[in-house]
């Protein structure tokens, strides 16, 4: 186990999350995709592998945790369906992208190269240039060339565009506006009666034979989970940090390395019209030295105009045309400039100089900077100390003492992280938790990365099957299930009598006076206050009402322990001037809804022009489930 190569090994994962996070605006879900033998998705020629779509199952998994705050499995994931709707959604964006490619669409390769340009992590932290070395090495380290990565960004900036084009400029008609707004505003009266518990009698005490049967009958509710007792060593730089100081002399030398990386360079907001000829960008550049409009002159000569505001030289594909920009003055006008990638004109808007930075000015970051440093390799240090004592025969405690590292033993934890009574032991992470559930009795894990900065080893000393608790052991809890459920069914019937009523013609004030009530009331109810009547009167009954008819009787649960009895009463037409205060207001959300049914439209049609196969047995082997019965899933062939 070499600890010290996976705690280095987490600043080349650092690097590359930022990668993934520059071109989230691209959709970068189909770009990182890697050679393999197999296949998931396949559409035309294009095609997903198993490996691919495991990376992009766990990445949104991932998301799914971190929202719930909690652990979630590959089994708990696979039954709210994340793998089949993440294979529709792949399925969508290869469809589209390669009917794109079938209209002969496609980025330029300036375009692209702007783009690359512009991901951090593809700069060199000191001298904040674009460093093509670290770009091939960054792709290289995760199986990948600058040709087939390129080709990806290329066809996500074309899919954006492509898409921008097709709905740019759509604006829903005000008769659409009109009917969703006389739907939403709609308005319904109701009467309703509350039954709370005290209007039923209680039920009997239970006996043990209907405790044992209670128990019998919701076993799979009462299961208590599989528990684990674990020992758990950590590494911290976050811990350290307090204790760290910072070396005056180091201070000094980062930043002397640095000063120019923190210094805020010179940036320029200029166009760029390419020429195909030297003689076009004469014309050009004549034409923009007089005031005329960059975009006009673009059309003119059939080419686009390239904007950038407020960029820096570095920021500039082309080194000639950066150079050329760069040496004008605000509102000057190049001549023909003979550029890397062709020629080009660029006209300059307006100047922000530069600045420089001074040491005192950015002290406390670079000492935070030559803390964690020292605090890192303190943990490396202590890393090798753990793996040579461990190596040498020592359990991993004695081995973390000997190192200095934190070790503690939880009490039986589920695989969420909930111990007995319901809280959440302190301490452990999803990778964690994962990490453990993922080993047998007594077993051991390799080192771990948590996240930066953070390490551990963990130890299953325990493991408790899921099991029944015997009936004396939850005795009580388990009458109290029962007794409320006993009064909950009991109540419900009362319920549906005093509906059965309502529905025979009996006035709404006779059937609550026998209960030993009056009804209330709720007016004005409609689609669109519905969410803050539910936060009162509860979701069921609003539910309820909108989705009846006039003199329909509901049953549905209160907000507080009860039941409602209620009649819809009136339905009234919206208001003509609420209806065109709605239509005003919404115009933009409607044309949003609009474009993106427009969207799911153009991937429909996509996806019926080109021969599609999925596999989704792969696509849960992939990710360690269960495969289907029968998982070979084919489209009707249909020429493009």
């Amino acid at each position: 186990m070499d600890v010290k190569k996976t705690i280095r090994s987490a600043v080349a994962v650092v690097l590359f999350s930022l990668l993934i996070i520059s071109f989230a605006f691209f959709g970068v879900h189909d770009v990182f995709k890697p050679v393999a033998s197999d296949t998931v998705l396949k559409v035309g020629s294009r095609e997903i592998s198993s490996a691919e779509f495991k990376n992009e199952f766990n990445r949104r998994r991932d998301e799914m945790q971190e929202k719930a705050q909690r652990p979630i499995s590959v089994d708990e994931a696979v039954a709210q369906g994340l793998d089949t709707k993440l294979i529709q959604f792949m399925l969508g964006n290869e469809a589209i992208d390669a009917a794109i490619t079938k209209l002969g669409l496609h980025a330029s390769p300036e375009m692209v190269a702007a783009q690359l340009r512009e991901s951090p992590a593809f700069f060199d932290q000191v001298t904040g240039r674009f460093d093509p070395k670290a770009y091939a090495t960054v792709l290289g380290e995760n199986g990948l060339t600058p040709k087939i990565f390129e080709k990806k960004v290329a066809e996500d900036i074309t899919r954006l565009h492509f898409i921008s084009a097709m709905t740019s400029g759509l604006r829903p008609p005000l008769t659409y506006g009109a009917m969703q707004g006389v739907y939403a505003l709609e308005q319904r009266d109701t009467r309703f009666i509350y039954l709370d518990p005290g209007k039923v009698a209680a039920p009997p005490a239970p006996t043990d034979a209907q405790l044992q049967a209670f128990l019998d009958e919701n076993a799979d509710k009462i299961r208590a989970p599989e528990l684990r007792q674990l020992t758990v060593v950590r590494f911290s730089t976050a811990a350290l940090l307090p204790t760290m100081t910072a070396d005056p002399a180091q201070v000094q030398k980062v930043f002397d390395f640095r000063k120019d990386q923190a210094a805020k360079p010179e940036t320029r907001t200029l166009v760029q019209v390419p020429a195909k000829t030297q003689a076009a960008a004469q014309a050009i550049a004549a034409r923009l030295a007089k005031g005329e409009d960059p975009a006009a002159v673009a059309k003119a000569n059939d080419v686009s105009v390239i904007s950038y505001a407020n960029k820096p030289k570095s920021a500039l594909p082309d080194r000639k045309v950066a150079e050329a920009a760069f040496a004008l003055a605000a509102g000057q006008t190049s001549g023909p400039i003979q550029g890397d990638l062709g020629f080009a004109v660029v006209k300059v808007l307006s100047i922000t100089p530069g600045q420089t930075v001074e040491l005192e000015a950015v002290r406390k970051q670079v000492e935070d900077e030559v803390r964690h440093r020292a605090a890192e390799l303190k943990i490396t240090e202590a890393a090798d100390k753990f793996e040579e004592a461990h190596s040498g025969g020592a359990d991993i405690v004695a081995a973390a003492k000997t190192a200095g590292g934190q070790v503690f033993t939880t009490p039986p934890v589920t695989a969420q992280g909930v111990i007995r009574g319901g809280q959440m032991a302190p301490g452990l992470s999803p990778k964690l938790l994962q990490t453990a559930f993922g080993l047998g009795q007594g077993e051991e894990s390799e080192f771990q990365t948590d996240q930066p900065g953070e390490y551990f080893i963990v130890r299953v000393d325990k493991v408790t099957p899921p099991a029944v608790p015997p009936l004396a052991e939850i005795k009580a809890d388990l009458t109290r299930a029962y007794l409320a459920q006993a009064r909950d069914k009991a109540l419900k019937a009362k319920a549906e009598d005093l509906a059965a009523r309502l529905r025979k013609g009996e006035t709404l004030e006779a059937v609550a006076a026998s209960v030993g009530t009056k009804p209330n009331k709720a007016e004005g109810v409609n689609r669109i206050n519905a969410q803050k009547q539910a936060q009162v009167l509860g979701g069921p009954l609003i539910s309820g009402v909108l989705d009846g008819k006039k003199g329909d009787v509901i049953v549905v649960p209160a907000p507080q322990p009860g039941v409602l009895i209620a009649k819809i009463e009136n339905i009234r037409a919206a208001p003509p001037e609420q209806v065109a205060r709605f239509v005003g207001q919404s115009r933009d959300q409607i044309g949003q809804q609009l474009t993106e049914e427009l969207g799911e439209a153009m991937i429909r049609a996509a996806t019926k022009t080109v021969k599609t196969k999925t596999f989704p047995d792969r696509a849960r082997s992939a990710i360690g489930a269960e495969p289907l019965a029968d998982a070979t899933v084919k489209s009707k062939d249909k020429a493009g």
